[in-house]
């Protein structure tokens, strides 16, 4: 792993350069009076030697790579012995992660890659031999819509890890258990996401998932960004041992960060997802689209004040200055109150709900503020005094907003919030991850007990008022990387009967051994994240080699544009534009072909069809020396036919059968292998 960091002599350091070891926000967590152990990332010489001596001391410590490792120790041993410890070159504190809360498989073109009587296409692709690990909270493990059609668990293992942070550790299982997982407070998000992504087909219910035959692995998160990395270690260390493929899909984030694709975080998940092959990371890109929860300015010239405010109200700032030389460019004076009251002059050298960095893996200059007053009529306003041609940028934590007033006393009125830059900062915008915003592709619709309910008055195709936007505060990255459906989307969810009766979001409900299990409605990036994860899942059984390079070249060639994407290659609303799994299904083929891998991965059809009026499409799933396509009517007599030779992997073939009269034909495709016979019916 390559890091900006530099390695640091193994020599006696002073107090103020030892000090240096913690980040803003683990000098935060230092200062804690309670007993509470504190999740935080250390980058070192040695993770194997430095995490040893971490369990020796009786505290949590996993190496994740020769250089950096995740821990949970009290504050006090944060303080006084990794703070002093001449092995650590940083120590990164946490922050923490929230979760980003039937048509879709049509609108992605998902509904031209799976086989099914009503379907337009039929194809051998549904996520087989491919792992989807779900890093989330809310799992209802039991769910019909996680079981194969015999009724078993499709659920390979399981990590429950909420309540980690306290100090009770856990293992991961192949023990899956009946019921949920008690993370009560997320409301089932976890089953919703796991569902959309791989849900089961179950009998005449159309709300299966996009790979509906994939492996799963579930994993309760509690919420700590270094517990979040070491979820990550065991993805990838089990399906590296099964061999196989595999899909992370992470609908949750935080705003809080230097949003610029530098920090530790990201050069982890960079470094995993491009190891090796056959693997992609799936981020949510936000809900908060509606929020005004950044704030930028550019100094026009020395000496310029501009303020910035929030209210006291379980509120964090991060303000970072764009200068990349490791210098101060900025200073900030602190005030608390109203605008038309008194404001009381802070220090923040001496209040320890200020940390303040000259950040050590992108050399910019940063300020954390955390109120601990809780009170929305008392303000927090900083005022901040730089140098021309110097751009700051500050973030709030999720849905809080920064405030735009006047305040007497300073007589200033604090800088306008805004939803730019707004996307997640923990992988979402790491070069080789993927980043999904969420459009609308249904605003309404009818719950169990016949209710029409409205979930928004945008147009069908818009992206959502609510989904974060770009860009990075880095001109190389370019996120989100695109956008998929995630408004009022159907997927598996937790409920009971009583929910049945009240809650205009349940749709649906099947019973499984003797239990009702529910459907409901959701939106946010939550959703439209594991739309991209499942695609990608089917895209990697067509061809498990896929580098992330390559995933991302198809997600760049292949993403639809519209009247409402614009037909820019990139920009920082839409990404590239909506997903297309089926024309990221035939450039995936045609890659395995470029590369010679052998012949698609879990399947034994030898062409997927897309059914059209007038015309089919022939897909051929794998290379063919010869072909024959021969059209019968009822009495056997041939009415169409074609020899095709040297067909490659992903080519795909026109058979019209528009001057045919109407009625009832066979259709036989004949290759040196197999024979595929279909029904096609001339309707005029």
């Amino acid at each position: 792993m390559v890091f900006t960091l530099c390695l640091l002599p193994a020599k006696a350091q002073t107090s103020q350069e030892s000090h240096l070891r913690l980040d803003a926000v683990a000098q935060r967590q230092a200062k804690a009076t309670d007993k509470k152990l504190q999740a935080i990332t250390i980058t070192c010489q040695n993770a194997n030697e430095v995490a040893a001596a971490i369990k020796e001391a009786g505290y949590h410590a996993r190496p994740l790579n020769d250089n950096m490792l995740a821990a949970m120790v009290p504050p006090r041993y944060l303080k006084s012995v990794l703070n002093n410890d001449e092995r650590i070159m940083k120590v990164y504190g946490s922050r923490r992660v929230y979760p980003f809360m039937d048509k879709v498989r049509e609108e992605v073109g998902v509904s031209k890659i799976q086989a099914n009587t009503d379907n337009e296409f039929e194809t051998p692709y549904t996520g087989k031999g491919v792992l989807i690990a779900m890093i989330d909270g809310g799992f209802k493990y039991d769910h019909i819509a996680f079981q194969d059609a015999e009724g078993n668990s499709r659920v390979k293992m399981i990590w429950n890890n909420k309540a980690y942070i306290g100090g009770e550790e856990s293992d991961p299982t192949d023990q899956i258990p009946a019921g949920d997982d008690g993370m009560d407070d997320y409301g089932g998000h976890a089953t919703e996401t796991t569902s959309i992504a791989a849900g089961s087909v179950i009998g005449e219910n159309n709300y299966h998932g996009i790979a509906p035959e994939a492996d799963l692995i579930m994993i309760t998160m509690n919420r700590e960004l270094p517990i979040v990395m070491e979820e990550l270690a065991f993805i990838n260390d089990y399906a590296t041992k099964k061999g196989q493929p595999y899909v992370v899909n992470m609908s949750f984030g935080a705003t809080i960060g230097s949003h610029d694709g530098l920090e530790p975080y990201d050069d982890y998940v960079n470094e995993l997802a491009a190891e090796a092959p056959g693997r992609a990371l799936v981020y949510a890109a936000g809900n908060f689209g509606d929020y005004k929860i950044h704030v930028s300015h550019t100094f026009q010239e020395d000496g310029e004040k501009v303020a910035i405010a929030i209210p006291n109200e379980e509120s964090t700032v991060d303000l970072w200055g764009r200068a990349t030389d490791g210098k101060e460019h900025f200073s900030v004076q602190a005030y608390e109150g109203s605008p038309d009251g008194n404001l009381t002059e802070l220090s923040i050298a001496d209040d320890d709900r200020f940390t303040t960095e000259l950040c050590s893996y992108n050399n910019k200059q940063r300020l954390c503020f955390q109120t601990d007053d809780f009170d929305s009529d008392v303000y927090t306003v900083l005022v901040i005094t730089g140098e021309a041609g110097l751009t700051i940028d500050a973030w709030c934590d999720q849905f809080n907003e920064f405030y735009s007033g006047y305040f007497s006393q300073l007589d200033m009125t604090s800088l306008q919030g805004d939803s730019y830059c707004s996307l997640g900062s923990i992988g979402h915008l790491a070069a080789n991850t993927f980043c999904v915003g969420n459009y609308v592709t249904r605003n309404e619709f009818t719950s169990i007990q016949g209710y029409d309910v409205k979930v928004t008055n945008q147009a069908v195709g818009e992206l959502s008022t609510s989904s974060s936007v770009g860009p990075a505060i880095n001109n190389d990255i370019r996120k989100p990387d695109l956008a998929a459906p995630g408004t009022a989307i159907i997927s598996a969810g937790i409920s009971s009967e009583r929910m049945e009766q009240i809650d205009d979001y349940v749709i649906a409900s099947v019973m499984n051994k003797g239990e009702k299990n529910y459907y409901v409605a959701g939106t946010g990036t939550s959703l439209s994240a594991p739309v991209v994860s499942g695609s990608m899942a089917l895209w990697l059984q067509a061809n498990p080699n896929l580098t992330c390079q390559q995933l991302h070249e198809i997600v760049e060639t292949t993403s639809r544009k519209d009247e409402f994407t614009g037909d820019e290659e990139w920009n920082p609303r839409w990404g590239y534009g909506k997903l297309d799994a089926y024309e990221g299904l035939k450039m995936a083929l045609q890659m395995a072909e470029e590369t010679g891998i052998p012949n698609v991965f879990g399947s034994e059809k030898p062409v997927s069809l897309r059914k059209q009026s007038g015309m089919w499409r022939i897909l051929f799933n794998n290379a063919e020396p010869k072909a024959d396509i021969t059209v019968y009517d009822q009495q056997g007599l041939t009415c169409l036919s074609s020899h095709f030779t040297q067909l490659q992997r992903g080519q795909e073939i026109s058979l019209p059968f528009h001057n045919l009269p109407a009625g009832v034909y066979v259709v036989s495709i004949n290759t040196s292998n197999s024979q595929f016979v279909r029904k096609l019916v001339v309707s005029k």
